[in-house]
C-alpha cells in the first residue's frame, strides 16, 4: 500500500516535520511571489510616467499645431475679407466705368443719328 501524509504507521513527528518543510516552501514562494510584485510594479509606474510625459507632451504639441492653424486660418480670413473689399471697390468702378461708356456711346450714336438726318447742320 502507498503511503499517504495521513499514514497511521508515521509518527507524529515525521508528519509534523513534513509540514513545517511544507510551510517553509510555501512562504519561501510567498516571499518571491511578493518580491516579484514589488518588481513589477516599480516598473510599471516607471512606465506609467514615461507614457504620462509622452502623452502630456503630445498633447502640448498637437495644442501648439492647433493655435498654429487657428492663427493661419485668421490671417487668411483677414486676407480674404481684404481681397474682397479691393474687389468690391473694383467692380464699383467697373460699374461707373461701364455707365460712363454706356451714356457716352448713347450720345455718340444720338449725335450720329442727328447728323444723319441733318439735324445738327
Amino acid at each position: 500500500m502507498a503511503a499517504t501524509v495521513f499514514d497511521m504507521t508515521e509518527s507524529t513527528a515525521t508528519r509534523l516535520a513534513r509540514v513545517e518543510s511544507d510551510i517553509a516552501h510555501i512562504q519561501c514562494d510567498v516571499t518571491d511571489i511578493k518580491s516579484d510584485l514589488r518588481q513589477m510594479r516599480t516598473e510599471c509606474q516607471t512606465e506609467f510616467r514615461a507614457l504620462r510625459g509622452a502623452m502630456q507632451s503630445g498633447l502640448k504639441a498637437a495644442q501648439d499645431e492647433s493655435s498654429g492653424l487657428r492663427l493661419g486660418m485668421q490671417s487668411e480670413w483677414t486676407s480674404v475679407r481684404r481681397e474682397l473689399g479691393v474687389l468690391h471697390r473694383d467692380i464699383s468702378r467697373s460699374a461707373w466705368a461701364v455707365i460712363s461708356l454706356a451714356i457716352t456711346l448713347f450720345l455718340a450714336l444720338l449725335g450720329a443719328l442727328m447728323h444723319g438726318f441733318g439735324a445738327l447742320r
